[in-house]
Parts: structure tokens; C-alpha cells; sequence
């Protein structure tokens, strides 16, 4: 299993996608982890947590991504993020 929790500050401006993304070699694809998360326009810090139960797999490579609403004025900020990893 794998579980991200990403803790993100304010955001300006719309709404953003956030997802994981997990590799086994350099040179492979991108392969999702979970659910993409939509997260909006909010004056507080939110914490986010993507978690990835069925078909494990050990990854090499990890990234979290977040893609904005297209637009200007747009700003979001990662504060910090946390990564479990486990076998049941």
C-alpha cells in the first residue's frame, strides 16, 4: 500500500488537480497512484491524502503533481509531505 499526505497552503485564484505518479526504472512511463484530488480556492492550509490500497507495487521513483486552472494570478504552495509505504 501506499499514502501520501501532502499539506498545501492557501491557494489563489481557482482550483488544482493534485495526483501521484510512480515509476521502476528511469526510462518507464508515469504510472498513477491513486485518485487525483481536486482541491479549491481556500484562505487556510489543507492537508491532502492520496492512498493507493489494491495491486501493490514498489516503486523507484515518485512525484506529486499539481496542475492549475488555466488562467493568471494563479499560486499554490506545497508545505510539506509525508510518504508511507506497507505490505499487509
Amino acid at each position: 500500500k501506499h499514502s501520501f499526505q501532502i499539506k498545501l497552503d492557501s491557494i489563489k485564484g481557482g482550483k488544482a488537480t493534485i495526483g501521484v505518479q510512480g515509476k521502476i526504472f528511469h526510462s518507464d512511463s508515469w504510472t498513477a497512484i491513486g485518485s487525483t484530488v481536486r482541491y479549491g480556492a481556500t484562505t487556510s492550509d489543507s492537508t491532502i491524502t492520496i492512498t493507493k490500497t489494491d495491486a501493490f507495487t514498489y516503486y523507484q521513483y515518485y512525484r506529486i503533481y499539481i496542475t492549475m486552472d488555466s488562467g493568471s494570478g494563479k499560486k499554490i504552495q506545497i508545505i510539506g509531505c509525508r510518504f508511507k509505504q506497507w505490505e499487509e
